[in-house]
């Protein structure tokens, strides 16, 4: 399932440690935007992940499912930056 994540952290070393996390997951598609690719078994793993890295009283992270129909009718104006499903893998 993708997922988009988009955040709001104030503290810059909080933000920068879970833009990290989220680079090991998916793709930056914006400053503090990523879309990820998480099965039930990477899912839960993240979340806590993410739980223990923030402040709860002055962050947010806000993880949105995004359905493959949803995303075939994505559009980008301006530097496209979401990932496309490649039509043939190099190995």
């Amino acid at each position: 399932m993708q997922y988009v994540c988009c955040y709001d952290i104030r503290d810059d070393r909080r933000r920068n440690k879970v833009a990290r996390l989220l680079d090991d997951f998916g793709q930056r598609i914006q400053y503090s935007v990523f879309c990820l690719t998480l099965d039930g078994d990477r899912k839960t793993p993240l979340t806590e992940r993410l739980r223990s890295l923030i402040d709860a009283d002055r962050d947010s992270i806000l993880l949105l499912p995004l359905c493959s129909r949803c995303a075939e009718t994505i559009m980008t104006l301006g530097h496209e930056r979401m990932p496309r499903k490649a039509s043939a893998w190099i190995v």
